[in-house]
């Protein structure tokens, strides 16, 4: 193997089922870039969630954000993907019917979104670190940023309202299932496959060279376009279903292990 770049999702495959990093990650990922390997986190979370919590190394890391429609390193926007506003209006008109559903909508220096209860606004702070509360948050996105993604928190139901979601939009927009209670909205030519192509021609690698970790259909494109596409053990069974390889469970300290067997000099804590 010639691996020079691993992109790694967060939840349900870096994290444990606690959110937690597993041990001696941040020192891997330092010796991981000594061996000229470039890691990215390729996530659904905003970019500012992404960087509290990897501070430590954010400079060694390229963040694949809000499930492609932004890419960072070291704080330079490297790519960008806007949703037209014609179809931000659309999908927030149609998502207001959804009992119970809460819109966020996501841009480059924050998300907007009105009141979400106390419950909500739990989950939703777990991803987004800057938010505004504010009473249109189309009318914010419009006037003062560029929305990249409309994530829709639905406790428990995004499987259920995903497939007419996915009628209405899929031609003009990314209607991708990202969990179980959530449900994003990008534009048509966004996922984390297609960042991953662009860092792959920026950075000058084939697929055979790059190794990609993740658990749900969020992730889907991303295993595609890389040649050592690993679904978690844990993920999605459409996701295992289609992966080229399979990893232990994200319980089971997953992407470490099988990072392990192909650097056994850089990881630590395995």
């Amino acid at each position: 193997m010639d691996i020079k770049l691993i992109a790694v999702d967060m939840d349900g495959t870096l994290l444990d089922d606690r959110k937690r990093l597993p041990e001696g990650f941040f020192e891997t990922v330092e010796r991981l870039a000594a061996r000229g390997v470039r890691t990215v986190i390729a996530s659904g979370r905003q970019y500012y969630n992404l960087l509290k919590r990897f501070e430590p190394i954010r400079d060694r890391l390229i963040f694949l954000c809000e499930n492609g429609a932004l890419v960072f390193e070291r704080d330079e926007n490297l790519f960008r993907r806007a949703i037209p506003p014609d179809l931000l209006k659309k999908v927030l008109r149609s998502v207001s019917r959804i009992p119970d559903a809460k819109p966020v909508v996501s841009c480059v220096r924050t998300a907007y979104l009105a009141d979400p209860g106390p419950e909500a606004e739990r989950n939703i702070a777990q991803y987004f670190e800057r938010r505004t509360i504010v009473a249109d948050p189309l009318e914010a996105a419009l006037a003062h940023d560029s929305a990249v993604k409309t994530a829709v928190y639905v406790a428990g139901a995004a499987a259920k309202f995903h497939p007419a979601l996915k009628d209405e939009f899929g031609a003009d927009l990314a209607v991708v299932l990202a969990g179980e209670d959530w449900l994003d909205f990008m534009a048509p030519d966004v996922s984390k496959g297609a960042a991953i192509r662009f860092l792959q021609r920026r950075l000058g690698l084939a697929p055979e060279q790059c190794m990609a970790f993740g658990d749900y259909m969020n992730d889907y494109e991303m295993l595609q376009s890389v040649h050592y596409g690993y679904a978690m053990r844990n993920g999605h069974p459409d996701l295992v279903a289609s992966a080229r390889f399979v990893a232990p469970p994200n319980t089971e300290n997953g992407v470490m292990r099988t990072i392990a067997a192909c650097f056994p000099d850089c990881v630590v804590g395995v």
